[in-house]
């Protein structure tokens, strides 16, 4: 383990001598994160192990599996996106999106459409393009909008429906099928407000749906090891 720089800044720093302030190494100094992230660099050396790792990766038994990291829920009803893909989403100034863009804590009455929630995961998440795998026969690379790590894309989205009309649900995002899967029924209010301290902070109650972004963290570490927790992260 590299402890080395973690001693040097508990050693450097006296408590003392920084109280009365909120700033400075010893916010840090003995934190698991910053442990991860001394271990997790590259030096001379281990940038030829990680490199001769990524190589292994690349052959075909394992390309033919990491080019489709798809989760699924057998059994589930399914909802499909194919009657919007032909409709023309909102143009807008990118700019000015980005210089109106404000986090908020209590949100207009308003029931999100199917519709609206195919623009939000797609252009999100979806896949945009397909292009044959290199030096395979068959299969392809699905690439998204984002980028994403060896194009391995550890995350899965899901959607919880506060109130739909009675008719709320958990969804499971599927983009190798451009639709959803139906996760569970019912309004989501009760076990979101106890799984998420949001309120009194946040009003969900006022929200139209909670959106979740999940990782499976074994497509990426398998092929970059522990950088790829930060890949992940990155993502």
């Amino acid at each position: 383990m590299k402890t080395d720089f973690l001693k040097k800044i508990r050693n450097k720093y006296n408590p003392i001598e920084i109280m009365g302030t909120v700033y400075g190494a010893h916010n840090y100094a003995d934190s698991p994160a910053m442990l991860y992230h001394e271990n997790s660099k590259l030096t001379p050396y281990s940038s030829r192990i990680f490199g001769n790792r990524i190589l292994r990766f690349n052959n075909e038994f394992f390309h033919s599996r990491a080019s489709q990291p798809y989760k699924n829920y057998p059994g589930t009803e399914k909802i499909y996106f194919e009657d919007f893909t032909k409709n023309n989403f909102p143009h807008s100034n990118i700019f000015e999106l980005i210089s109106k863009r404000r986090s908020i804590r209590k949100f207009e009455k308003h029931t999100i459409s199917l519709e609206e929630l195919y623009f939000l995961l797609h252009y999100s998440y979806g896949i945009s393009i397909k292009l044959p795998i290199k030096g395979m026969k068959n299969g392809c690379w699905s690439y998204r909008s984002v980028p994403s790590g060896g194009a391995l894309y550890p995350l899965e989205i899901y959607v919880a429906e506060i109130d739909r009309n009675n008719s709320s649900c958990l969804y499971h995002y599927r983009p190798d099928i451009n639709g959803m899967e139906i996760i569970s029924k019912g309004n989501q209010y009760n076990e979101l407000k106890d799984i998420i301290s949001a309120e009194p902070n946040i009003d969900l109650t006022s929200s139209s749906c909670v959106i979740f972004i999940t990782c499976v963290f074994e497509r990426v570490l398998i092929k970059y090891g522990e950088r790829g927790y930060r890949f992940a992260l990155m993502e």
